[in-house]
């Protein structure tokens, strides 16, 4: 029989040193070593326990180098469950989406009921939350006639 794996799992700490593996640490040309082995394999996102917001505010805590540094484009965070307000409106921005703290609030709300079914989400739902909320608000704020 002939073993398949269709899922590479990388844990938090393989490219970064820390407390979560005692004793555990790579070098630079390690590390380097394993990005390019992540690139030859086509992985180009890791979805980890990282703290989101702490990584839109300071990248360098969690990014042991750029992506650049290794030959590949921006950082792309995976959104899903544990992903907070910060994470959307990030996202929602990179998509050309400019709304109001409240309207987030309210494009967050539904997010959050679409991740708790679904692992990861993609630009495409969050473009689909999107125009399902301005079509309801522009009802709302239709006049009867």
């Amino acid at each position: 029989m002939k073993a398949t794996q269709d899922k590479i799992i990388i844990f938090n700490t393989t490219l970064r040193d820390g407390e979560q593996s005692p004793g555990a640490s790579m070098d630079v040309h390690e590390k380097v070593l394993v990005a390019k082995q992540l690139e030859i394999l086509g992985v180009d996102k890791i979805e980890a326990g990282i703290h989101q917001d702490g990584f839109l505010k300071e990248p360098s805590t969690y990014e042991i180098m750029t992506p650049e540094a290794v030959g590949l484009g921006m950082s792309h965070l995976v959104l899903g469950k544990h992903s907070g307000k910060h994470a959307l409106a990030k996202r929602l921005d990179l998509l050309g989406y400019r709304l109001d703290e409240k309207d987030i609030k309210k494009v967050f709300k539904r997010f959050k009921e679409i991740a708790d079914r679904k692992k990861e989400i993609f630009d495409e739902d969050i473009e689909a939350i999107v125009m399902e909320f301005l079509k309801n608000k522009k009802l709302s704020e239709s006049p009867n006639l």
